[in-house]
């Protein structure tokens, strides 16, 4: 059999908060590359909208009051195009120009304006981005909007460029913010939802763990949810099952005490009786009930400890290929020292060609040993013990058909029982046979029966899994 490697499990709760932890992270990371880039793109359109509206409102001022000085319309400039543009230290940010381009003519200029023309700069109209040359030699860049009026003036918003990255900026930093808050509620909201999903888990863990499979304790199911009720089903079956076990091994505990105890009993009173007597026949008689005694427990206790080593299952190995046939064959020779005692006739009926099972040579020549000896025990002398195998539904056939007293119809099913050995026999055995058979059976996943024959005796029929030559 395959060894099965298992992996060490980790937290199922540890397990789902670092998997949704890790989702919602790139989730959130997702987002936020999507909402940025609208934020910057709704910043800058919005920011464009703004000097549009602020250039319109200069030209309509300009309009209405034509006659004004240039402090003056500067003063109202400034003023008006606060109202539309949202700028920190607007006055060192923004500056306001009016341009005769006809006459090449400056109308007007706010004071923190740059001298444009020693920069050699010409301004168009829409949008642009240019930049202007410090006294230090430094580049200072300005976004600009040039409004052309009715009489042909330009009227030019210039905004320091680093002041527009700033507004955009900002709005992101604040959606920044919002996501790792949103980020942290959905982290702590998948905590505690997890932590109420598997609060049955650790539930039935404490009821698991106060368990006792003697008192028939179970796992109720009402409270169980559906998604863990399988396994809540599983454990009860399990415990069902321990259970089981508990009850076979006490009573077969109670059935070995009692069954070796009245050999030792018979052993006694026989060797009492031997030394009470000074008759040398008697004596001899005596011992020879105590030597059959002496048989018998010997016989008990090799068969309790083949029960022993075949009941661990988990410790049996499979993996041999083994012919029926040969090993019935092998069976039928051991057995015919004790056949010929009783005069009993031997017959085997083997199948065409050779059938093979999984198994090993141990668990297979107990079976069919204990089977052979059973029918010869319980066949009175001049009788006959017919076996046979044949192929059935891909599995093998064995029955033992034997002329024996016959087991009553209510007790065929009970022949397999430990202990078991039905009344009015005068042949002594530990009753262990049979339940044996059924042990090694069931351990081949297979199928052990018995029926009475027509005229005497009865057929015990055992079935196991073939496999290919």
């Amino acid at each position: 059999m395959d060894d099965i490697k298992e992996e060490k499990s980790g937290s199922i709760f540890g397990f789902l908060i670092t998997s949704f932890t890790v989702f919602f992270a790139i989730l959130i990371f997702t987002i936020s590359i999507i909402i940025f880039h609208q934020i910057k793109k709704q910043s800058d359109s919005l920011f464009d909208y703004q000097m549009q509206v602020s250039a319109k409102v200069l030209e309509t001022v300009f309009k209405i009051y034509p006659t004004l000085e240039a402090a003056e319309e500067s003063v109202i400039f400034n003023n008006m195009s606060k109202s539309f543009l949202n700028v920190e230290n607007y006055n060192e940010n923004v500056a306001i120009r009016v341009y005769d381009p006809k006459d090449k003519k400056l109308i007007l200029k706010t004071s923190n304006l740059p001298d444009f023309e020693k920069n050699n700069m010409q301004i168009n109209q829409g949008f642009e981005r240019i930049y202007t040359v410090l006294n230090g030699g430094q580049k200072k860049y300005w976004y600009t909007y040039t409004l052309t009026t009715d009489n042909g003036n330009l009227i030019t918003i210039f905004i320091n460029d680093a002041v527009k990255d700033k507004i955009s900026h900002s709005v992101i930093v604040k959606a920044l913010g919002l996501l790792i808050l949103t980020y942290l509620f959905l982290v702590a909201f998948t905590y505690y939802i997890l932590s109420l999903a598997l609060r049955p888990l650790k539930r039935i863990n404490k009821k698991v763990s106060r368990l006792n499979p003697r008192s028939n304790d179970r796992l109720d199911m009402d409270e169980t949810p559906q998604e863990i009720m399988p396994f809540v089903q599983q454990i009860n079956s399990l415990i069902d099952k321990f259970q089981n076990i508990l009850e076979r091994e006490k009573r077969f505990s109670g059935d070995a005490a009692h069954e070796l105890k009245t050999p030792i009993a018979g052993l006694r009173t026989q060797v009492q009786i031997a030394l009470t007597s000074d008759d040398l026949t008697e004596i001899k008689e005596k011992l020879k009930k105590v030597l059959n005694s002496a048989d018998r427990y010997s016989h008990i206790i090799d068969q309790l400890l083949t029960l022993s080593r075949i009941q661990p299952n988990e410790q049996i190995s499979f993996a041999k290929k083994l012919g029926i046939n040969r090993t019935i064959e092998t069976a039928l020779a051991d057995a015919a020292i004790k056949a010929i005692e009783k005069n009993i006739n031997l017959i085997f009926n083997p199948y065409k060609k050779e059938l093979y099972c999984q198994s090993n040579d141990y668990l297979i020549n107990i079976l069919v040993k204990n089977l052979i000896s059973n029918s010869i025990k319980y066949t009175e002398p001049n009788g006959s013990v017919e076996v046979t195998t044949y192929l059935k539904d891909k599995s093998i056939m064995i029955t033992v058909k034997d002329t024996g007293i016959g087991v009553p119809k209510e007790s065929l099913t009970r022949i397999f029982d430990r202990f078991y050995r039905e009344t009015g026999t005068k042949q002594e055995g530990s009753g262990l046979g049979l339940a044996i058979v059924s042990e090694i059976v069931r351990l081949h996943n297979g199928e052990v029966y018995a029926e009475n024959n027509q005229d005497k005796g009865i057929t015990v029929t055992v079935r196991i899994p073939l496999i290919n030559n």
